[in-house]
Protein backbone atom coordinates (compact mmCIF):
# COMPACT_ATOMS: atom_id res chain seq x y z
CA UNK A 1 0.00 0.00 0.00
CA UNK A 2 1.20 3.51 -0.76
CA UNK A 3 0.65 6.03 1.97
CA UNK A 4 -1.23 9.25 1.17
CA UNK A 5 -1.84 12.31 3.31
CA UNK A 6 -3.09 11.94 6.88
CA UNK A 7 -2.87 8.13 7.09
CA UNK A 8 -5.20 7.50 4.16
CA UNK A 9 -4.14 4.73 1.81
CA UNK A 10 -4.49 4.03 -1.86
CA UNK A 11 -3.75 0.71 -3.64
CA UNK A 12 -0.25 0.21 -5.00
CA UNK A 13 0.25 1.77 -8.40
CA UNK A 14 -2.78 4.07 -8.06
CA UNK A 15 -2.11 7.78 -7.70
CA UNK A 16 -4.56 9.81 -5.63
CA UNK A 17 -6.89 11.82 -7.89
CA UNK A 18 -6.32 15.56 -8.15
CA UNK A 19 -8.22 18.43 -6.65
CA UNK A 20 -11.97 18.64 -7.40
CA UNK A 21 -12.03 16.66 -10.62
CA UNK A 22 -14.93 17.75 -12.86
CA UNK A 23 -17.15 14.71 -12.37
CA UNK A 24 -16.98 14.85 -8.57
CA UNK A 25 -18.78 18.13 -7.77
CA UNK A 26 -17.06 18.29 -4.39
CA UNK A 27 -18.72 21.49 -3.24
CA UNK A 28 -17.08 24.40 -1.48
CA UNK A 29 -14.18 23.97 0.96
CA UNK A 30 -12.91 27.54 1.49
CA UNK A 31 -9.59 26.62 3.14
CA UNK A 32 -8.87 23.49 1.13
CA UNK A 33 -5.48 22.95 -0.45
CA UNK A 34 -6.11 19.43 -1.75
CA UNK A 35 -8.98 16.93 -2.04
CA UNK A 36 -8.16 13.29 -2.76
CA UNK A 37 -11.01 11.03 -3.83
CA UNK A 38 -11.26 7.27 -3.60
CA UNK A 39 -9.62 5.97 -6.81
CA UNK A 40 -11.92 2.99 -7.40
CA UNK A 41 -15.37 3.78 -5.97
CA UNK A 42 -15.42 7.17 -7.65
CA UNK A 43 -19.00 7.58 -8.86
CA UNK A 44 -18.16 7.51 -12.56
CA UNK A 45 -21.12 8.96 -14.52
CA UNK A 46 -23.12 6.40 -16.48
CA UNK A 47 -26.48 6.08 -18.22
CA UNK A 48 -29.51 4.22 -16.90
CA UNK A 49 -28.17 0.98 -18.35
CA UNK A 50 -24.92 1.33 -16.41
CA UNK A 51 -22.80 2.18 -19.44
CA UNK A 52 -20.07 4.72 -18.67
CA UNK A 53 -20.44 8.10 -20.39
CA UNK A 54 -17.68 10.05 -22.16
CA UNK A 55 -16.02 12.76 -20.05
CA UNK A 56 -17.96 16.03 -19.70
CA UNK A 57 -21.22 14.48 -20.93
CA UNK A 58 -24.02 16.77 -19.69
CA UNK A 59 -26.80 15.22 -17.61
CA UNK A 60 -30.16 14.58 -19.30
CA UNK A 61 -32.64 17.46 -18.94
CA UNK A 62 -35.03 17.31 -16.03
CA UNK A 63 -38.65 16.70 -17.09
CA UNK A 64 -40.45 19.99 -16.55
CA UNK A 65 -44.18 20.05 -15.79
CA UNK A 66 -46.36 22.58 -17.56
CA UNK A 67 -46.15 25.95 -15.83
CA UNK A 68 -49.94 26.22 -15.52
CA UNK A 69 -50.54 22.58 -14.46
CA UNK A 70 -51.27 22.40 -10.73
CA UNK A 71 -53.19 19.13 -10.84
CA UNK A 72 -54.75 17.67 -8.79
CA UNK A 73 -55.28 21.21 -7.42
CA UNK A 74 -57.68 23.39 -9.41
CA UNK A 75 -55.33 26.39 -9.34
CA UNK A 76 -52.09 27.77 -7.99
CA UNK A 77 -54.05 29.43 -5.17
CA UNK A 78 -55.46 26.05 -4.13
CA UNK A 79 -52.00 24.49 -4.09
CA UNK A 80 -50.52 27.36 -2.05
CA UNK A 81 -53.41 27.24 0.43
CA UNK A 82 -52.95 23.49 0.89
CA UNK A 83 -49.20 23.90 1.35
CA UNK A 84 -49.73 26.72 3.87
CA UNK A 85 -52.35 24.91 5.98
CA UNK A 86 -50.81 21.44 5.88
CA UNK A 87 -47.04 21.99 5.71
CA UNK A 88 -46.35 25.42 7.16
CA UNK A 89 -49.05 25.89 9.81
CA UNK A 90 -49.92 22.19 10.31
CA UNK A 91 -53.41 23.36 11.21
CA UNK A 92 -55.87 20.94 12.81
CA UNK A 93 -58.82 19.63 10.82
CA UNK A 94 -61.33 21.52 12.94
CA UNK A 95 -59.54 24.84 12.44
CA UNK A 96 -59.21 24.19 8.69
CA UNK A 97 -62.99 23.67 8.49
CA UNK A 98 -63.57 26.91 10.41
CA UNK A 99 -61.24 28.88 8.12
CA UNK A 100 -62.79 27.42 4.96
CA UNK A 101 -66.27 28.35 6.22
CA UNK A 102 -65.12 31.93 6.80
CA UNK A 103 -63.55 32.10 3.33
CA UNK A 104 -66.74 30.72 1.74
CA UNK A 105 -68.87 33.39 3.44
CA UNK A 106 -66.56 36.15 2.17
CA UNK A 107 -66.66 35.25 -1.53
CA UNK A 108 -69.59 34.61 -3.82
CA UNK A 109 -68.13 31.44 -5.33
CA UNK A 110 -67.24 27.88 -4.41
CA UNK A 111 -64.41 27.59 -1.86
CA UNK A 112 -61.05 26.16 -2.91
CA UNK A 113 -61.75 23.20 -0.59
CA UNK A 114 -65.07 22.16 0.95
CA UNK A 115 -63.59 20.68 4.14
CA UNK A 116 -60.38 19.45 5.71
CA UNK A 117 -61.21 15.97 4.37
CA UNK A 118 -61.45 17.36 0.84
CA UNK A 119 -58.08 19.08 1.40
CA UNK A 120 -56.44 15.86 2.68
CA UNK A 121 -57.90 13.79 -0.18
CA UNK A 122 -56.46 16.25 -2.71
CA UNK A 123 -53.04 16.12 -1.07
CA UNK A 124 -53.14 12.32 -1.06
CA UNK A 125 -53.70 12.25 -4.84
CA UNK A 126 -50.63 14.41 -5.52
CA UNK A 127 -48.25 12.34 -7.67
CA UNK A 128 -45.41 14.75 -8.53
CA UNK A 129 -42.30 13.37 -6.80
CA UNK A 130 -44.52 10.80 -5.18
CA UNK A 131 -43.31 8.35 -2.57
CA UNK A 132 -46.56 6.80 -1.27
CA UNK A 133 -47.10 5.87 2.36
CA UNK A 134 -47.65 2.25 3.30
CA UNK A 135 -48.32 0.53 6.61
CA UNK A 136 -48.11 -2.76 8.44
CA UNK A 137 -49.26 -3.92 11.87
CA UNK A 138 -47.26 -5.53 14.66
CA UNK A 139 -48.33 -7.22 17.88
CA UNK A 140 -46.54 -8.70 20.86
CA UNK A 141 -45.53 -12.30 20.09
CA UNK A 142 -43.93 -13.35 23.36
CA UNK A 143 -45.26 -15.49 26.19
CA UNK A 144 -48.65 -14.38 27.51
CA UNK A 145 -49.56 -14.37 31.22
CA UNK A 146 -53.03 -15.47 32.37
CA UNK A 147 -54.19 -11.87 32.61
CA UNK A 148 -52.15 -10.00 29.96
CA UNK A 149 -51.93 -6.19 30.13
CA UNK A 150 -53.54 -4.28 27.28
CA UNK A 151 -50.25 -3.47 25.56
CA UNK A 152 -49.64 -7.19 24.94
CA UNK A 153 -52.91 -7.63 23.07
CA UNK A 154 -52.95 -4.30 21.24
CA UNK A 155 -52.12 -3.93 17.55
CA UNK A 156 -49.69 -1.20 16.47
CA UNK A 157 -49.52 0.36 13.02
CA UNK A 158 -46.20 1.39 11.51
CA UNK A 159 -46.39 3.88 8.64
CA UNK A 160 -43.46 4.07 6.23
CA UNK A 161 -42.29 4.94 2.73
CA UNK A 162 -39.98 3.02 0.43
CA UNK A 163 -36.49 4.20 1.49
CA UNK A 164 -35.05 3.49 -1.97
CA UNK A 165 -37.58 5.82 -3.60
CA UNK A 166 -37.01 8.53 -0.98
CA UNK A 167 -33.23 8.39 -1.48
CA UNK A 168 -33.60 8.40 -5.27
CA UNK A 169 -35.58 11.64 -4.95
CA UNK A 170 -32.85 13.16 -2.79
CA UNK A 171 -30.13 12.10 -5.22
CA UNK A 172 -32.05 13.49 -8.21
CA UNK A 173 -32.81 16.84 -6.56
CA UNK A 174 -31.25 19.54 -8.79
CA UNK A 175 -31.07 21.90 -5.78
CA UNK A 176 -28.20 19.76 -4.43
CA UNK A 177 -25.92 20.36 -7.41
CA UNK A 178 -22.41 20.98 -6.07
CA UNK A 179 -23.47 19.82 -2.60
CA UNK A 180 -23.08 16.05 -3.04
CA UNK A 181 -19.95 13.89 -2.84
CA UNK A 182 -19.85 11.04 -5.35
CA UNK A 183 -16.87 9.40 -3.67
CA UNK A 184 -15.18 9.21 -0.28
CA UNK A 185 -12.61 11.99 0.04
CA UNK A 186 -9.62 13.18 2.03
CA UNK A 187 -9.68 16.95 2.55
CA UNK A 188 -6.42 18.74 3.42
CA UNK A 189 -6.64 22.43 4.41
CA UNK A 190 -4.11 25.15 3.62
CA UNK A 191 -2.23 24.41 6.86
CA UNK A 192 -1.74 20.77 5.87
CA UNK A 193 -4.30 19.47 8.36
CA UNK A 194 -6.99 16.95 7.56
CA UNK A 195 -10.43 18.53 7.57
CA UNK A 196 -13.43 16.35 8.43
CA UNK A 197 -16.31 18.42 7.13
CA UNK A 198 -18.89 15.91 5.89
CA UNK A 199 -19.62 12.22 6.33
CA UNK A 200 -17.75 11.37 3.13
CA UNK A 201 -14.58 13.09 4.39
CA UNK A 202 -14.25 10.75 7.39
CA UNK A 203 -12.03 7.68 7.62
CA UNK A 204 -15.07 5.38 7.93
CA UNK A 205 -16.36 6.28 4.45
CA UNK A 206 -12.95 5.67 2.92
CA UNK A 207 -12.58 2.33 4.74
CA UNK A 208 -16.01 1.16 3.62
CA UNK A 209 -15.17 2.10 0.04
CA UNK A 210 -11.97 0.03 0.30
CA UNK A 211 -13.97 -2.99 1.48
CA UNK A 212 -16.53 -2.68 -1.32
CA UNK A 213 -13.82 -2.09 -3.94
CA UNK A 214 -12.34 -5.54 -3.27
CA UNK A 215 -15.03 -6.69 -5.71
CA UNK A 216 -13.78 -5.47 -9.11
CA UNK A 217 -17.37 -5.33 -10.42
CA UNK A 218 -18.04 -2.38 -8.11
CA UNK A 219 -15.27 -0.17 -9.52
CA UNK A 220 -16.73 3.11 -10.77
CA UNK A 221 -19.78 2.76 -8.54
CA UNK A 222 -20.92 5.33 -5.99
CA UNK A 223 -20.82 4.55 -2.27
CA UNK A 224 -24.10 5.81 -0.76
CA UNK A 225 -24.27 5.63 3.05
CA UNK A 226 -27.71 6.05 4.63
CA UNK A 227 -28.25 8.14 7.76
CA UNK A 228 -31.27 7.40 9.97
CA UNK A 229 -32.37 9.22 13.09
CA UNK A 230 -35.28 10.30 15.26
CA UNK A 231 -35.54 13.54 17.21
CA UNK A 232 -38.00 11.93 19.65
CA UNK A 233 -40.68 14.45 18.77
CA UNK A 234 -43.91 12.55 19.33
CA UNK A 235 -46.69 12.91 16.75
CA UNK A 236 -50.19 12.30 18.09
CA UNK A 237 -53.10 10.99 16.05
CA UNK A 238 -56.56 11.76 17.35
CA UNK A 239 -58.13 8.45 16.34
CA UNK A 240 -57.17 5.98 19.03
CA UNK A 241 -54.82 8.56 20.59
CA UNK A 242 -51.87 6.79 19.00
CA UNK A 243 -48.47 8.43 19.39
CA UNK A 244 -45.56 7.97 17.01
CA UNK A 245 -41.86 8.70 16.80
CA UNK A 246 -40.95 10.11 13.37
CA UNK A 247 -37.99 8.36 11.73
CA UNK A 248 -35.85 10.49 9.39
CA UNK A 249 -33.61 9.44 6.51
CA UNK A 250 -30.86 11.27 4.67
CA UNK A 251 -28.30 10.43 1.99
CA UNK A 252 -24.86 10.51 3.60
CA UNK A 253 -23.31 12.00 0.45
CA UNK A 254 -25.12 15.33 0.91
CA UNK A 255 -23.01 18.01 2.56
CA UNK A 256 -23.63 18.87 6.21
CA UNK A 257 -24.59 22.47 5.55
CA UNK A 258 -27.49 21.31 3.37
CA UNK A 259 -28.68 18.69 5.87
CA UNK A 260 -28.54 21.22 8.70
CA UNK A 261 -30.78 23.51 6.67
CA UNK A 262 -32.94 20.47 5.75
CA UNK A 263 -33.81 21.69 2.20
CA UNK A 264 -35.44 18.27 1.57
CA UNK A 265 -32.13 16.58 2.43
CA UNK A 266 -33.73 15.15 5.59
CA UNK A 267 -37.00 13.33 4.88
CA UNK A 268 -39.53 11.62 7.14
CA UNK A 269 -39.30 7.93 6.32
CA UNK A 270 -41.61 6.35 8.89
CA UNK A 271 -43.80 6.86 11.93
CA UNK A 272 -43.04 4.30 14.63
CA UNK A 273 -45.94 3.57 16.98
CA UNK A 274 -45.26 4.02 20.71
CA UNK A 275 -46.79 1.30 22.92
CA UNK A 276 -48.46 2.56 26.10
CA UNK A 277 -49.08 0.86 29.41
CA UNK A 278 -50.06 1.72 32.99
CA UNK A 279 -47.82 2.46 35.97
CA UNK A 280 -47.94 -1.16 37.15
CA UNK A 281 -46.34 -2.50 33.97
CA UNK A 282 -44.16 0.33 32.62
CA UNK A 283 -40.96 -1.13 34.12
CA UNK A 284 -41.61 -4.75 33.08
CA UNK A 285 -38.65 -6.09 31.05
CA UNK A 286 -41.09 -7.56 28.52
CA UNK A 287 -42.69 -4.16 27.93
CA UNK A 288 -39.36 -2.38 27.61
Amino acid sequence: MAEADQDYYFPDGVDPPGLDEPNRHAGQHPRVQKVNYHPLLDGTPCDRAGQYLPPDTPPPPNPSPLLDDYGPYESRAAFELAEFLYSHEQMSGAKIDELLAIMASMYDKNPLFHSHKNLYDTIDTTTHGDSPWKSFSVTYSGEMPDDPPLWMTAEYNVWYRDPKVVLEHQLANPDFKGEIDYAAKVVIDEDGHQEVCDLMSGQWAFNQSDIIAKDADTHGAMFMPVVLGSDKTMVSVATGHTEYYPLYISLGNIHNNVCQAHCDAVTILAFLAIPKTDEAHKNDPAFR
